[in-house]
């Protein structure tokens, strides 16, 4: 099992435009395709920012899902995001595989 991990950095002028269009744009998407377990956080920062930093966390069970995610849906989105709110809305994904503890 892999968890694919995009972290998300949002100039607070964006946030609010940028959280509705996740709800709304991507997070839907994945859920239709079968990824349910999905986990979104965000850092909180010890002084006042300018930028909100999230993470995105979608369990996938094999390489073969994870370049659907990572290279179909994430890339679609991540052209809108591009399109929409420009270097207001930075990220990158990271791949982690998962180790059981006994």
């Amino acid at each position: 099992m892999y968890i694919l991990v995009t972290s998300f950095i949002v100039h607070h002028r964006a946030h609010d435009a940028w959280l509705e269009s996740l709800q709304r744009d991507y997070l839907p998407v994945l859920r239709e395709r079968g990824y349910d377990q999905l986990t979104l956080t965000r850092l909180i920062a010890d002084r006042p920012v300018e930028e909100f930093t999230y993470s995105l966390q979608v369990v996938v069970q094999d390489l073969v899902a994870y370049r659907e995610v990572s290279e179909q849906l994430m890339s679609a989105y991540g052209e809108q995001l591009q399109q929409r709110f420009g270097e207001d809305v930075l990220f990158c994904t990271s791949l982690l595989k998962r180790v059981e503890l006994k």
